[in-house]
């Protein structure tokens, strides 16, 4: 009985940091940030004159986390955006984002707004509230 006991302990200690890291890791590699910050200045540049933007200025402002092969974010740039607190329906949720600053899900070097990455299936309900939740306690 206390060997099978002790092989349960020793399964459920090794299985929970695996669990915990699929979903919401917190640490973002500095060779993915800066490929994040190189493409979403080639993202911006299609949006806005070039001469304005320069990649020293792009960042990641706040990391969400990894979700279903996505990495989460708020970048920063010096684009103003409306300090209005703005809703967005997706999934079936409300978030209510605090500002008009966009978060991003970033796959296969592309930025997606949250609902594009949901509506593509690159994000599950599931992440889709827990992000909700991040974004609804971010400042």
């Amino acid at each position: 009985m206390f060997k099978k006991f002790a092989a349960l302990c020793l399964v459920v200690v090794l299985t929970i940091p695996t669990l915990l890291s699929c979903n919401g890791s917190k640490e973002l590699s500095p060779e993915i940030e800066l490929q994040m910050r190189e493409n979403y200045f080639l993202f911006l540049c299609e949006i806005i004159s070039s001469e304005e933007l320069h990649l020293e200025d792009i960042g990641v402002q706040h990391y969400f986390g990894k979700f279903n092969g996505c990495e989460v974010v708020y970048m920063r740039d010096k684009i103003p955006h409306t300090q209005a607190e703005r809703s967005v329906q997706i999934a079936g949720y409300t978030i209510v984002f605090p500002s008009g600053q966009e978060v991003y899900a970033y796959k296969d070097s592309k930025f997606y707004t949250i609902k594009e990455a949901y509506d593509a299936k690159y994000l599950t309900k599931g992440d889709v509230y827990k992000i909700g939740k991040q974004v609804s306690a971010t400042p």
